[in-house]
């Protein structure tokens, strides 16, 4: 299980990215070392960091990891998030569910992940 986001390594005792992370695709060499090696990668924290400290701000943060494609596909910050982990090297994604509503629209995000971006 590794806490990870278009960003990069979250981190959970700040709350924050992890400083000096590198983004997603740029770990693309380490995920793909674990995935050689038989390793399943469960992600998690995905979309933490845009809830970390409830400000609006933040729910933009990564939306400069997005195409035009994926930013006007009608997906919320969050499920964005979890379909780019998703397409970008994690097997599955511990995603954050409170209620039914959410549950619905995380499945939406995996509905939609292989229609938004190139699988790696």
């Amino acid at each position: 299980m590794i806490a990870i986001t278009p960003a990069g390594w979250y981190d959970w005792d700040s709350k924050s990215l992890l400083p000096g992370t590198p983004a997603m695709v740029e770990l693309q060499p380490t995920l793909q070392r674990a995935r050689d090696a038989g390793i399943g990668l469960v992600g998690m924290k995905a979309a933490r960091y845009l809830s970390s400290r409830g400000g609006k701000e933040l729910a933009k943060a990564f939306d400069g990891h997005y195409s035009d494609k994926v930013m006007q596909s009608g997906l919320s910050p969050w499920q964005r998030s979890y379909a780019f982990v998703l397409a970008h090297g994690v097997d599955v994604v511990n995603s954050d569910m409170q209620n039914f509503a959410h549950f619905k629209e995380n499945l939406a995000a995996v509905e939609r992940s292989a229609d938004l971006f190139v699988k790696v």
